[in-house]
């Protein structure tokens, strides 16, 4: 299996299909692209597909996707990536029809991060699929898709960890993506483009429209101090998957008294910290209290 390859001197100025270039490569850990030239390139389908062990992909923030309008499966079984920055992606996604190749249909984004079990971090915020906003399995986590005897992971591990996504204001999510079913228990969250904490619940984050911010998957809450009842701060969201343990730090010169409240102390250093469980359902009309 192909672990390492050198792309620094590959000629790509004239190329228009980059379709399953690097797919199947599953033992190859890393990838630098910086010197891609993708100003021609109108389809990426697979382009990184089936690299099971990939964990980091250099230059692809800065690869120019203007003209793509085919991303279907594009990091699709990348089971090891955890961060993906695609903020300076300007892909204007168009109506192209559904595309067959071998024993697969799509169009648009369907299929973009199925089987990304260990991304927690995700920024589309500059593609528009307005288009084209088809992304049937966009986010399904499914270790039928995947070869069992090659997989570094097991089937129990084929769970979503996104908790980070941030959405721009020309990319419709829809519950063809199967973000609801992936994670059926999460709250995602969301900060606006004025840094305002929008709370909203269920499938908001897929509802047919453009809701642009910073979206985070995990609880409210608020601190508040115990002698003038006055809320300290504005609300905050800590990232996790719903039944974990977080740790939250308190507001500097405030400790805690009793289990839920903070009074004032000038001789509390700052940084102190208390955990707490993630509730199951996480209700966003209920934040945790300090």
């Amino acid at each position: 299996q192909l672990q390492s390859i050198d792309l620094s001197h590959f000629n790509t100025q004239n190329a228009t299909e980059m379709y399953d270039m690097f797919n199947g490569t599953k033992s190859l850990t890393n990838l630098d692209v910086s010197n891609f030239d993708m100003s021609h390139v109108v389809d990426m389908w697979g382009m990184f597909s089936n690299m099971y062990r990939l964990q980091s992909i250099t230059g692809i923030s800065n690869l120019d996707v203007s003209n793509v309008n085919n991303m279907c499966y594009l990091f699709f079984n990348d089971m090891s990536l955890q961060s993906l920055d695609l903020s300076s992606w300007n892909a204007k996604l168009t109506k192209a029809g559904a595309i067959t190749r071998g024993a697969t249909t799509g169009e648009g984004t369907s299929g973009m991060f199925a089987n990304t079990i260990s991304l927690k971090n995700l920024d589309i915020s500059g593609i528009d699929n307005t288009d084209d906003s088809s992304q049937a399995n966009m986010f399904l986590m499914d270790p039928g898709m995947a070869d069992s005897s090659t997989s570094p992971f097991a089937a129990n591990q084929y769970t979503s960890h996104l908790t980070h996504l941030v959405l721009g204001s020309k990319f419709v999510m829809t519950s063809d993506n199967d973000l609801d079913a992936t994670m059926p228990k999460a709250t995602w969250n969301r900060y606006d483009s004025n840094g305002k904490l929008v709370v909203l619940s269920g499938s908001e984050i897929n509802n047919g429209q453009a809701n642009p911010g910073d979206w985070q998957v995990g609880q409210s809450y608020q601190f508040f101090d115990s002698v003038t009842k006055q809320q300290i701060g504005g609300n905050y969201i800590i990232q996790g998957i719903p039944g974990s343990t977080v740790t939250v730090s308190i507001p500097g010169g405030y400790q805690l008294v009793g289990s839920t409240l903070y009074q004032l102390d000038g001789t509390t250093k700052q940084g102190t910290t208390d955990q707490f469980a993630l509730d199951q359902t996480l209700n966003p009309a209920q934040p945790v209290t300090f």
